[in-house]
């Protein structure tokens, strides 16, 4: 009787075509990892190979996915993702019939016949081959931006980078938005505290801790308060799982130190940012003090000043720093979420006045949001409704049977004692990522700014999943 690890009569061994699936991960992996550290120099030209050539490696995977016998959650997943994808291309096809410009297909498909079913369907749950090399990508980058920061700091930043590498404010800006840089460091520190309990060298385990703590320096400089709260919590979740053995006055001590730390790491990020701000600040007003040009130009025009980005009060004579974000202060950005109630209100409105939208999703989200709210957008601010407004009905469900797998198999796995500290730090960063997504488009509809970091999400979604099933056999946990 075959099992579904046996290879098929007259076909390649499985290990061959395991390796030849892996390799199809390796090659979308280095694409991403091009995408992500020149994509910002060479835009169009890295969009242009993204968008139509993820679908080569993509397509391989899944040919090989279909004579390969593989376990009934494998099956599962591959069946869901293909849903998924057949969605997409309907609608898709629907947008361009309303004469919409409409996506390319190759990283839609590519996030979900390839990135979430790789782990069920390669069996790769164990060894984790696939998982590894999308985690040393993902702690690369991190650590790139972070070299870029150094840059940006010390003003060694080189004129062609300055556009692409810069200060939003005094918010640390690269790959487009503080907000995306932000999310990259929150991953990368969760891999590599993750990675730490697996190490056995104690050069390793020292060579990680200094990558974290590389990374939580440029993340407090991104200020992205979302990213930070989420890191603070999942290094004290990290911490509180490592030592925990049970009892609830361990527990209570466990939680209160945990909390201790979270708050700590959070002051410590606040300090940081103000600090790099006032600094920035008393740079740019002693520019002011020494060209008057510039002083005479912000002051009327601030927008007219390209070399001293700041905005002097012509009453109080208080000096703040430019921003293209628009970000405020903690305080008073924590009702509204910087903006983001009111856009869900509009994108409410939006959808109930264009039903339309319900069925086959719409191309124009920022539009269709902008015409209910007081100031323009390009997004929803949400992955959940983005993909509504993307895909309609039907695919918010088929995102909501995802995170559904996702919730379940991460607080399955993070409270199950038999479950290894690595698998706890990528089950409590899933967790972090989707309250990422809860604000910004970051997963789901595989968008060109996003698209990675939806990539990473669905491959270690997969991982997740294949782990909790192995769970309920009893293997491999």
């Amino acid at each position: 009787m075959m099992t579904h690890s046996d290879p098929i009569p007259g076909s390649f061994s499985r290990a061959a075509i395991n390796n030849l699936q892996f390799y199809c991960l390796v090659a979308v992996g280095v694409l991403e990892l091009l995408f992500l550290i020149l994509g910002s120099l060479f835009h169009y030209i890295a969009y242009y190979f993204v968008e139509n050539y993820l679908i080569i490696p993509c397509a391989g995977f899944f040919a090989l996915s279909l004579v390969t016998k593989a376990p009934s959650y494998a099956r599962k997943s591959l069946f869901l993702s293909l849903a998924m994808v057949a969605w997409f291309i309907i609608t898709q096809t629907v947008h361009r019939f309303q004469t919409m410009e409409a996506k390319v297909i190759g990283m839609f498909v590519c996030t979900y016949l390839l990135a979430f079913p790789y782990s069920s369907v390669t069996e790769d749950g164990v060894r984790q081959r696939g998982l590894k090399w999308i985690s040393a990508i993902y702690i690369a980058v991190p650590l790139v931006l972070s070299a870029y920061g150094t840059m940006l700091y010390f003003g060694l930043i080189p004129s062609w980078f300055q556009n692409e590498v810069c200060w939003d404010g005094a918010r640390l800006q690269a790959l487009w938005h503080p907000n995306i840089c932000a999310c990259l460091f929150m991953i990368g520190i969760a891999l590599c505290l993750g990675l730490f309990f697996q190490s056995k060298k104690p050069y390793a385990k020292a060579a990680l801790l200094l990558a974290c703590g590389i990374q939580f320096i440029f993340l407090s400089l991104t200020n992205c308060r979302t990213s930070i709260l989420m890191t603070c919590a999942l290094i004290g979740g990290i911490f509180f799982f490592a030592v925990y053995r049970g009892g609830w006055l361990r527990s209570v001590v466990c939680a209160l130190i945990s909390l201790s730390i979270m708050l700590g790491l959070f002051l410590i990020s606040n300090t940081l940012y103000k600090s790099n701000e006032t600094a920035l600040i008393e740079h740019y007003t002693t520019q002011l003090e020494n060209t008057p040009e510039a002083q005479s130009s912000t002051a009327s025009d601030p927008s007219d000043s390209e070399t001293v980005p700041v905005e002097i009060d012509p009453q109080t004579g208080e000096v703040t720093l430019q921003t293209v974000s628009g970000q405020g202060s903690l305080l008073n950005d924590l009702k509204t979420l910087n903006g983001r109630t009111a856009i869900w209100q509009a994108a409410l409105n939006a959808l109930r006045d264009n039903k339309r939208i319900l069925l086959f999703g719409t191309e124009y989200v920022g539009t269709s949001i902008s015409y209910y709210n007081a100031f323009p957008v390009v997004h929803g601010h949400n992955s959940w409704v983005e993909i509504t407004f993307r895909m309609g009905l039907l695919g918010l469900l088929m995102a909501l049977g995802f995170t559904w797998i996702g919730l379940r198999s991460a607080i399955t796995l993070i409270f199950d004692s038999r479950t290894d500290m690595w698998k706890k730090s990528v089950s409590l960063l899933m967790l972090c990522v989707m309250v990422a997504g809860a604000l910004e488009p970051f997963l789901f509809s595989a968008d060109i700014s996003y698209h990675f970091l939806d990539f990473f999400f669905f491959t270690c979604l997969g991982y997740l999943n294949t782990w909790y099933h192995q769970r309920r056999e009893g293997s491999g946990v």
